[in-house]
Formats: structure tokens, C-alpha cells, sequence
């Protein structure tokens, strides 16, 4: 690599993983078409086999996030290459052998969706650079460009309704209004680019683990968005009307959302595996927090992946599920900075993905 990829170029890549290593990958073809044409894929690492747990991995939801689509790629490049030619991967000073490598994708499947928004990208690199949102005019105002598209990450299905589950004074970056950056779109799932996330997470029903790359800070985010959490009032959860306009004030016990404490010991166990392995490789300091004490929101992709396991009708098992945060200073680093970022985070995905089956780093 040595610019970020365009948008053509994200594609063919995934064309050219899947077919330099047909015994390794397979490539997925999502099936919903965004705005403005254009079709996405994805990549399914692992020999093919049924009824392992996987371990997913998606990028740019967000336009003008360029480099998480480098570093989903140069993580499914790495891990493919390593196990066809057995060979070990080394970033800095953190290694893997491939007889690790090997065990690795031995217990588990990985898919990896690089490119979640191409219609945002593709603005944002020929016009724009800070756009966020996808380019879906369906909602915007005439006249004004602004309010052009939905953020992606306020449009999944988790307590999508502001007014029905947060309370009046609660400050939430999810907004209901076409003309804020953050504009959740009419319904969980309106967008082509959502569908497509939502249609993947269903192919593979053994989901254990899911990572969604962004940029802009830097650590690892994990379930809830909403409000505080706790472990101790099962009651006091999402899926139970009796909380409705109850949520999102910080430092009340009005409400605080439920995680069972062996799923909040995973999640931390899990940003523990990454920020040991990331921290190391190029010394740049990653930490670990619920995504209330991050920013409050409603309707991002970790939330609604681990919400999936509650409520009435859930998975039987959890799918644990966080927001790793690539660079603190800016959206997109000068390429030599992104291409020592790309080490650091596919250093913490593998150990990520180690940590989640059980494996030593």
C-alpha cells in the first residue's frame, strides 16, 4: 500500500484475497445496493466448515474514516497469507507463530466486511472529506446538501426511539433531525448499507465476537450506549417498558442498563487481550470503556449485536461486541502514520480474536 484505497480498489481487493487463496477465503456478495449503485463485499476466512464460532470484523461505516478499510484488509490479507504458506506474522515486537495461526483459524471462522458505507467514502474522497453519513437523498431537505444521507451508526436496532426510551433531558449524539451529523435515519435498518450488516450477522449464526473499526479516538468501546451500566437488576434492562423515558442521565440511578457480570468481564477481558497486543507494537496507548462514558448514543452496531441476546426471543449465546477507536488525533493520519496504525490494531484484532476462543496470545 501506498495511499488509502478508493473505493474500486477496496472491491478488487476482496476479489483478489478470495481468489488467490480459494481453499482459505470466499467471498461474500452483500445483497443491497446502496444509493448511488454500488454493490459490497465481504470475505469469510477459515476451510469452509459449519458450527464454528466466528469473528467478524467491519469498517467505515463512516465516510470519512479512510483507514479502517486499510486495516480490515491488511488483517485479512495477513491471516491468509500466514495460514496458506505457514508462516508466522509479526508487528514490532508482538508476534504470532504460524502453528498459532494455524489454531486459530482451526477453532474459528473470521469474516471481515471492509467497506460497510461506499457511497460516504467515495464522497468523501472526491468531495468531501469530513462526511460521515451514507448519501441516501431520501430524507434530506431540498436545497440543502447538508442534510444529505444517515449516519449508519445510529441506525441500528437498538432503542431507536428517543422519545420512547430516553429520557426528555437526556443529551444523546443520535439525532432525530435530517440536519445533525448524527441523523439515525426514519427506522432501524432503512438503509441499504445496515441491511447489509444485518443480513451478514444472520449468515452466520455462530457469532461470538464482533468488532467495528473507527477512528477519531482511541480505545476500545463496549456495550451500553444508553446509559450507565450495572450487573446487578436484571429487570432494569432495555427490553422492559417499565424504564421507558427513564435513560440516559449520567450519574442517577434512574436507570442503568444490565450486563450480566460474566459478559462485562468478557468485554474488558477482550479490550484487555487488544491494548496488550497494540500497545506494544508502536507504544501508542489504547484504553477501554463503556460507550456511555464515550459518547451516549442509541442505534450503533455493538449495541444491537450484543442486545440480540436479551429480551424475549434472544440468542442462546452471547455475541460480544465492541467499537475499537484506531487514532486519536485525526480521521485520516498521513499514510506512513496509518500504515504503523494498520500494525498496531491487526496486532490487537489477532490477539482479540485469540483471547475470544479461549487461545494465549
Amino acid at each position: 500500500m501506498q495511499d488509502y484505497y478508493n473505493v474500486a480498489e477496496v472491491e478488487t481487493a476482496c476479489v483478489n484475497l478470495a481468489a488467490a487463496y480459494p481453499g482459505f477465503a470466499r467471498l461474500i456478495i452483500l445483497p443491497h445496493i446502496t444509493a448511488e449503485g454500488r454493490t459490497s463485499r465481504a470475505l469469510h476466512l477459515g476451510d469452509g466448515g459449519t458450527g464454528k464460532p466466528v469473528f467478524m470484523v467491519i469498517g467505515a461505516q463512516h465516510g470519512g474514516e479512510w483507514g479502517s478499510c486499510e486495516i480490515a484488509l491488511n488483517l485479512a490479507s495477513d491471516l491468509l497469507g500466514a495460514i496458506a504458506n505457514k508462516l508466522s506474522l509479526q508487528y514490532g515486537p508482538v508476534g504470532f507463530s504460524a502453528r498459532k495461526i494455524e489454531l486459530l483459524l482451526d477453532q474459528v471462522d473470521i469474516v471481515i466486511f471492509p467497506l460497510v458505507n461506499p457511497d460516504g467514502r467515495f464522497f468523501s474522497q472526491q468531495t468531501r472529506t469530513d462526511w460521515r453519513r451514507n448519501r441516501n437523498q431520501s430524507y434530506a431537505t431540498s436545497g440543502s446538501p447538508e442534510t444529505i444521507g444517515v449516519d449508519l451508526n445510529r441506525n441500528h436496532n437498538f432503542v431507536f426511539q428517543r422519545a420512547k426510551y430516553f429520557d426528555p433531558a437526556a443529551v444523546i449524539s443520535t439525532s432525530t433531525e435530517s440536519s445533525d451529523d448524527t441523523f439515525q435515519g426514519p427506522a432501524p435498518f432503512s438503509e441499504a448499507e445496515t441491511k447489509n450488516v444485518r443480513w451478514l450477522v444472520g449468515r452466520f449464526p455462530g457469532l461470538r465476537c464482533f468488532v467495528d473499526l473507527h477512528s477519531g479516538e482511541q480505545g476500545v468501546i463496549y456495550p451500553w450506549g444508553d446509559d450507565e451500566l450495572q450487573h446487578w437488576s436484571p429487570s432494569m434492562a432495555f427490553h422492559n417498558q417499565a424504564w421507558d423515558q427513564k435513560r440516559g442521565l449520567a450519574g442517577t440511578d434512574n436507570y442503568r442498563e444490565y450486563m450480566q457480570a460474566s459478559d462485562l468481564a468478557m468485554h474488558q477481558a477482550l479490550a484487555a487481550a487488544f491494548i496488550a497486543a497494540a500497545t506494544q507494537v508502536n507504544g501508542r496507548p489504547f484504553g477501554h470503556l463503556p460507550g456511555f462514558n464515550f459518547r451516549a448514543s442509541s442505534g450503533t452496531s455493538h449495541d444491537w449485536i450484543f442486545s440480540r441476546h436479551f429480551g424475549p426471543g434472544g440468542t442462546a449465546t452471547p455475541a460480544w461486541a465492541v467499537a475499537v477507536e484506531w487514532c486519536v488525533a485525526t480521521q485520516r493520519p498521513n499514510f506512513p502514520d496509518m500504515e504503523h496504525i494498520v500494525a498496531d490494531v491487526s496486532a490487537g484484532l489477532i490477539a482479540m480474536a485469540l483471547a475470544a476462543v479461549g487461545l494465549p496470545p
